[in-house]
């Protein structure tokens, strides 16, 4: 009897720690399960509720985002001195996991003070500085969406883009009559609102580093001689289509 007494005594305790044991076993994801879940987190829901019906529209969320074309309108982010700097682009991305691929090819226009050192070039600078300049540029990278700023605002529509490109761009300089090309760098940083299922607005400001170069004009010219650093940032309005 005491035996039994004993062992009903000690069952519970040993049902307790079992439990426990159970509980604390970390719980193991697959890579598919991963995947799941950041894609739930990078989803906006697009739920529409209307006022006058009191029916939510659900459904509806970015997980089947594959495509995006975009326009975007561009000029220089100095409120005394926007139009010295004024282009357009478009671009084309598609998502792979959680990153998109993009590429862009875009034109602008601007006062070369707006975009370089005149000191760089033969010349007057004054006159170097107004001249206008036109630069063609094509660009490949990624891009990357999150929606942080969603907490900050209380929107649920509302994210951030970051985006890098390796670009070339090709430029002939107007005041010495020459031609410029060379492979550099582009970076984006955004906010966009999801405005439906298919469309998108987004603001981003982009800095463009292109290191250029001209062909040589005499033997033995050096590549220093030849060369010429522009650098911008500019502020853009995006309107995108998802399909």
């Amino acid at each position: 009897m005491k035996y039994l007494i004993l062992f009903l005594l000690i069952l519970p305790s040993t049902i307790s720690a079992q439990r426990a044991s159970i509980n604390e076993r970390p719980i193991e994801l697959t890579e598919k399960d991963v995947d799941a879940i950041e894609q739930e987190i990078n989803n906006i829901n697009l739920d529409e509720f209307n006022t006058s019906t009191g029916v939510v529209k659900n459904g509806r969320t970015t997980a089947n985002d594959q495509n995006l074309l975009g326009l975007r309108g561009f000029m220089r982010p100095l409120l005394t001195d926007l139009t010295a700097q004024m282009g357009y682009e478009v671009s084309y991305a598609h998502l792979v996991r959680d990153m998109w691929i993009e590429a862009f090819a875009n034109i602008i226009n601007a006062k070369f003070r707006t975009i370089g050192d005149p000191s760089q070039l033969t010349g007057d600078r004054e006159e170097i500085n107004e001249t206008s300049e036109s630069i063609n540029s094509f660009g490949l990278g990624f891009g990357y969406r999150s929606h942080y700023i969603q907490g900050l605002l209380d929107n649920k529509r509302l994210g951030e883009l970051i985006s890098a490109y390796l670009t070339y761009y090709s430029m002939s300089e107007a005041y010495t009559q020459t031609s410029y090309s060379g492979v550099g760098i582009r970076t984006d940083f955004g906010i966009f609102h999801r405005s439906s299922e298919s469309t998108q607005l987004a603001m981003r400001l982009s800095y463009n580093l292109a290191p250029l170069t001209h062909a040589p004009e005499f033997e033995g010219q050096t590549h220093n001689e030849r060369s010429l650093t522009l650098s911008w940032v500019s502020l853009g309005v995006d309107l995108s289509f998802y399909f």
